[in-house]
């Protein structure tokens, strides 16, 4: 029969994977990184209300109780291991020791991780000599435990063994990959300790790319503000593409809801670069800063070559400290001058508020976001009702949850963007309000996935219904062209898509495919067409 254990609660055997030993495991990796396991200060922090003398009264009572059940049943093998654990509970940790090698020697089947689990309870407890001695023990028996190496980490960081340490986490990262990012985080620091504060950096930084919506992700930005470390040259990041793309029915990216498609295919190169940097970066928040240039060249249809000038500023700030894990604000910042065949042809820029939800390492992160956008298109339109100078506003949701393995992800997102011209009816237009005022709803999903072979895949759909507000007066004359008048608003329904494979070619380098595909079905039939995309770049990165 099981017996109960001396807080009253009936011991369980617990898989190496169950969500109480991922707990554990954050404990005592918070108790290393913010105590250095240091005896008693370590404990400071959890002290009941009822004062020091009081919680070890009570330990040693409770102590007491699970020993007298042990004696009185020595043939229990989970009497004898609560009884190891009250004994590091209560800070005898020789005692603790022995109790776990005698309970291992005499039962070594019946918790595989008997050295792991009294180990962690003493290096929670500042046991940090005797938690190594179990987790030596433990390495030596089982070797392909990632779980032992952590911990084993963990003892050896408290020791003053920081290469050592860092070893063990390596190993426990390989052969453990749930434990890759808190191994990140824990390397980091002992970079840090070692004066090598570059590699400590990419370390954490590399968190943010392989498990962006974790607690330990939030940690490592928390970590990156704390120590300023982002500075001098690791304050700039500067990237560059260069590449090719065949296009089916050329149009002007990012304008197909105002201009009619070309009917023509034609090849293009794509060419770009940025820099970006971070003048300022805190403890509740940093401001980062950077430009953009893009140019692209068709092989023929050079009216439709683009070069796009971009300046960009995202400022973010943790509003609380007590939710800083949980809670953050962000607010970015645009604006861009578009040339169209040399020609000016489009000026504007954007405001987007950011609010981010963190949920733990497997519920992601929630953006609730509000966005709004000016936009000037200095060609002249003809008639009022084609003016596009533009004012939009609009609110959206997303959500991005993490998925095996640690660098995968998935994100789901819905939005709805109004867009008022500066349209107004007047004769040259019979009247018709503008062609482009509409409302925009739109859903996407967006997923990154890791291959074997170090490929990254990115698989993106969406769904816009486009309401348009007003008369089409486009329709209108096409209509009447054809001898019969007809007047009716535009709806339109968008369906896009995009496939990118990408591989790194060496640190700073990766080479891209891809393809993208919109339909766009419109009752007016200027706007109804579809185009294929297909391109390959090459990216160049300082990070």
């Amino acid at each position: 029969m099981r017996r109960a254990d001396g807080d009253g609660r009936t011991p369980e055997r617990r898989s190496p994977h169950r969500p109480r030993r991922r707990r554990g495991i954050a404990v005592a990796l918070i108790a290393s990184l913010a105590f250095g396991i240091v005896p008693r200060v370590a404990r400071a922090g959890v002290t009941n209300a009822a004062g020091p003398d009081a919680e070890g009264s009570s330990a040693a009572s409770a102590l007491a109780r699970v020993a007298q059940a042990a004696a009185a049943h020595p043939d229990d093998p989970d009497l004898a291991f609560t009884h190891a654990r009250h004994l590091a509970r209560a800070e005898r940790a020789a005692e603790a020791l022995e109790a776990t090698r005698r309970f291992v020697k005499r039962w070594p089947r019946h918790r595989p991780d008997a050295h792991v689990e009294i180990a962690r309870t003493l290096l929670e407890h500042g046991a940090a000599p005797e938690a190594r001695s179990l987790l030596d023990e433990a390495v030596r028996r089982r070797p392909d435990s990632g779980l032992a190496h952590f911990y084993r980490g963990i003892a050896l960081r408290a020791e003053r063994e920081p290469r050592a340490a860092e070893q063990a986490f390596q190993a426990a990262a390989l052969l453990e990959p749930t434990l890759r990012s808190e191994s990140l985080l824990a390397r980091a620091l002992l970079l840090f300790e070692l004066a090598r504060e570059q590699e400590a950096v990419s370390l954490l930084q590399e968190i943010l790319r392989v498990d962006p919506t974790s607690d330990t992700a939030l940690r490592a930005r928390l970590l990156l503000r704390d120590r300023e470390v982002v500075r001098g040259g690791q304050r700039l990041r500067a990237e560059a593409l260069a590449g090719f793309e065949w296009d089916d029915n050329v149009t002007l990216e990012g304008t197909e809801s105002e201009v009619v498609s070309s009917r023509r295919d034609d090849f293009r190169g794509v060419w770009g670069a940025g820099l970006s940097g971070q003048p300022w970066l805190g403890s509740r928040g940093g401001l980062l800063l950077g430009y953009r240039y893009d140019q692209t060249m068709h092989h023929e249809l050079d009216e439709f070559d683009v070069i796009q000038n971009a300046l960009f500023a995202s400022l973010s700030a943790l509003p609380s400290e007590s939710l800083k894990e949980r809670l953050a604000l962000r607010f970015d910042l645009s604006g861009y001058d578009t040339l169209q065949d040399l020609d000016r042809a489009l000026s504007g820029g954007a405001l987007r508020s950011n609010l981010l939800l963190a949920f733990g390492k497997r519920g992601g992160v929630a953006r609730l976001f509000g966005a709004f956008e000016l936009a000037e298109f200095h060609a002249d339109p003809g008639f009022d009702a084609w003016e596009r100078d533009s004012f939009s506003g609009g609110l959206g949701v997303e959500h991005t949850l993490p998925l095996p393995p640690a660098d995968s992800s998935v994100s789901l997102s819905a939005s709805w963007l109004r867009t008022i011209t500066q349209a107004s009816p007047d004769g040259s237009s019979d009247g018709f309000d503008g062609d482009f005022d509409n409302d925009s709803y739109r859903l996407r999903a967006l997923g990154r996935f890791a291959l074997p072979w170090s490929l990254r895949t990115q698989l993106e759909a969406s769904y816009s219904r486009d309401e348009y507000l007003n008369d089409n007066f486009a329709h209108a004359l096409e209509s009447l062209a054809n001898g019969q008048l007809e007047i009716e608003a535009r709806r339109d329904d968008v369906v896009s898509g995009r496939i990118a494979l990408s591989r790194a070619l060496v640190r700073h380098a990766r080479l891209e495919v891809y393809w993208r595909g919109t339909r766009r079905i419109s009752n007016v039939d200027l706007f109804d067409y579809d185009k294929q995309v297909v391109g390959l770049l090459v990216h160049v990165s300082t990070d």
